[in-house]
């Protein structure tokens, strides 16, 4: 019943759903700062055994479904040496991985929560890593300074992606990359790929991975559902385990049902000079 009104809600107005999602990711930053929670998307399993999985540190595994959404969408481009952006970085754990892993020459991460960003601060430090507070419709960074935007589940929450694709456009370098992963409905999809367009993007890879996530959150389903016992109230595990995406909630069976479909982007902006 509140996740069907929460939903209700975010789809009413374009300001109420920000405010909504501002008020949700502020009060999980601020009373849930447990130090093994650092990710928030449903994941990626890959269905075919010729696709590489990313080798990880013992105390990766439990993230690793996680950890392979973002891996899907950065192996896709060279991003040794780049200054990177992920939009929507939440708890930093996807952020700091990538940055880790595939050694950016920078790396910075926005996002709309300050209490994510003071999170992200406390917890992840590293050289070249840095998190600020910012909107994604009207983001904090010089024009034309970035190589790559990474932009992971998080563009759903926004008030307009016409805006957020625009800001995109508008930071990245001519023939810089926009790696981006969310779920859509069918008109959504056709709203995405053409206002994608008219902000002066060329769609290099569109695919549907509706089927991984669906394996991801089926292969997370019991650990999820554990840690959701352990940390939470009673009266709040069930509203988490929607939140989650555990198996039978509402939204895993959107994607079962393909009312919603899970697409990821990569995607060039302008002309190389």
């Amino acid at each position: 019943m509140i996740t069907r009104l929460f939903t209700t809600l975010c789809s009413s107005s374009p300001a109420l759903r920000r405010t909504l999602w501002k008020f949700w990711y502020n009060f999980l930053g601020g009373r849930y700062q447990q130090r093994d929670w650092t990710f928030m998307n449903y994941g990626y399993e890959p269905l075919d055994d010729t696709e590489v999985r990313p080798a990880l540190v013992e105390e990766e595994e439990p993230d690793r479904r996680c950890i392979q959404l973002y891996d899907h969408l950065a192996c896709a481009v060279p991003l040794e040496g780049k200054w990177l952006i992920e939009v929507g970085s939440g708890r930093g754990g996807g952020c700091t991985w990538i940055h880790r892993r595939y050694t950016p020459r920078g790396t910075r991460g926005v996002d709309f929560s300050r209490e994510a960003v003071a999170l992200c601060r406390r917890r992840h430090r590293w050289k070249g890593l840095s998190f600020v507070q910012g909107d994604a419709e009207d983001l904090p960074i010089q024009s034309s300074r970035v190589d790559v935007v990474i932009n992971v589940e998080s563009s759903h929450c926004y008030g307009s992606r016409e805006r957020f694709f625009q800001q995109v456009a508008r930071i990245l370098r001519p023939g810089g990359v926009f790696l981006y992963a969310d779920f859509f409905s069918e008109e959504e999809l056709r709203d995405v790929r053409d206002l994608l367009a008219a902000s002066g993007f060329h769609i290099e890879r569109d695919k549907d991975i509706t089927d991984n996530v669906l394996r991801a959150m089926e292969l997370d389903h019991d650990w999820k559902q554990k840690k959701i016992q352990r940390i939470l109230p009673f009266g709040l595990a069930g509203l988490f385990e929607q939140f989650a995406g555990l198996k039978d909630t509402r939204i895993y069976n959107t994607f079962r049902d393909r009312d919603l479909t899970y697409r990821s982007f990569v995607l060039k902006s302008g002309i190389e000079s």
